[in-house]
């Protein structure tokens, strides 16, 4: 029991601790009051520590939502170019405010309002630095082979909430989202061609390197 106890305390350390921008801060509790959840601050904050170490410089996002993972992008690197698609246009219209406001300028960004599968394939192959999904579950089979096209020799993905905020650890739930979920996990870790890694930051996240 004490040792779940720690557990819990080491998953909310982080959480305690990541810094966070005012701005960002403010649209994690708009999208809250929308009923959206964007990435944790503990995801936003390794997220902002990959784009900063690995120098992205052309990122991908598969899931908009509130916009604060966006915003945590661009505001990681100043020189960053993202293309964030999100199959509801009203969420793509906040979040181009958001940026706005912000001062983002427009050059640094493409928003687009659209299925990621109908999208995704028309994108280059090999060009992209990294790319985050956190997009339809239903479509998270396609969104990740896309991704690894899409993505150069020595790019970063990371998919978000892939623990499904600790359901995929229970051996007990045999949802169909779950077992796809562990089965993809599986599927990432067993390729020679990726070097992949599993971490329990936020809602979990699978952190995939292309070779």
């Amino acid at each position: 029991m004490e040792a779940t106890s720690n557990l819990l305390l080491a998953w909310h350390y982080p959480e305690e601790k990541s810094p966070e921008s005012e701005l960002a801060s403010i649209v994690r509790h708009l999208g809250k009051e929308n009923g959206i959840r964007g990435l944790s601050k503990a995801s936003c904050n390794f997220l902002t520590w990959v784009i900063a170490s690995h120098g992205t410089a052309e990122a991908v996002e598969i899931g908009t939502g509130s916009g604060v993972s966006a915003l945590t992008m661009l505001q990681a690197n100043p020189h960053l170019h993202l293309t964030s698609i999100d199959s509801n246009p009203i969420m793509v219209e906040r979040t181009r405010a958001l940026f706005k406001h912000a001062n983002i300028k427009s050059a640094r960004y493409r928003l687009i309002a659209e299925e990621s599968t109908t999208f995704l394939p028309r994108l280059a192959s090999d060009k992209y630095d990294l790319v985050l999904i956190d997009g339809a579950p239903e479509a998270i089979v396609h969104d990740v082979e896309e991704s690894l096209r899409i993505l150069r020799p020595g790019g970063i993905m990371i998919i978000a909430r892939a623990l499904l905020g600790g359901i995929v650890a229970d051996p007990a739930r045999r949802e169909d989202n779950v077992v796809l979920m562990r089965q993809l996990i599986d599927h990432l870790l067993e390729r020679n061609d990726l070097v992949t890694s599993l971490l329990p930051t936020g809602d979990g996240m699978l952190l995939t390197y292309k070779k």
